[in-house]
C-alpha cells in the first residue's frame, strides 16, 4: 500500500503519531481546558450564526435545517463528553496528587505514603 502524500510514513506510523499528538493534547490539564474553551466558543459562534445570521438561508430548505443543526448537535454532543473527560481526568490527576490513585487512603497509608 502507498503512503499519501505529505505522508511522513506510512498509515501506520501515521497513526502512531496521531496518537502522540493527541496523548499530549490530553495530558495537560491548562491544554485541555483551552481546547475545550475553544470549542465551546467554536459550538456558540455557530448556534448564534444559525439563529440570527442564516436562519432565512436554513428556512429555505429542510434539508440544510436538518444538517446544519444536526452537526450543531453532534458539535455540543463533543464539548459535552469533552468536558466529562476533563472532569474525570482532573479527578485522577489531582488523586495522584494525593498519593491515591485509585481513591482509598488506607492503600495509600499500607505503602508507608501520607
Amino acid at each position: 500500500m502507498q503512503a499519501c502524500p505529505g505522508m511522513i510514513g506510512g498509515p501506520r506510523e501515521q497513526w502512531e503519531m496521531d496518537k502522540a499528538a493527541a496523548a499530549a493534547l490530553l495530558a495537560d490539564r491548562t491544554r485541555r481546558r483551552r481546547v475545550l474553551g475553544g470549542f465551546a466558543l467554536a459550538l456558540l459562534g455557530m448556534l448564534a450564526l444559525g439563529l440570527w445570521g442564516i436562519d432565512g438561508w436554513l428556512t429555505e430548505s429542510l434539508m440544510r435545517f436538518a444538517v446544519y443543526w444536526g452537526l450543531c448537535g453532534l458539535g455540543c454532543l463533543f464539548v459535552m463528553l469533552f468536558a466529562v473527560f476533563d472532569a474525570l481526568a482532573s479527578i485522577r490527576e489531582i488523586r495522584g496528587e494525593a498519593g491515591t490513585v485509585d481513591g482509598t487512603k488506607e492503600q495509600a497509608h499500607e505503602r508507608g505514603e501520607r
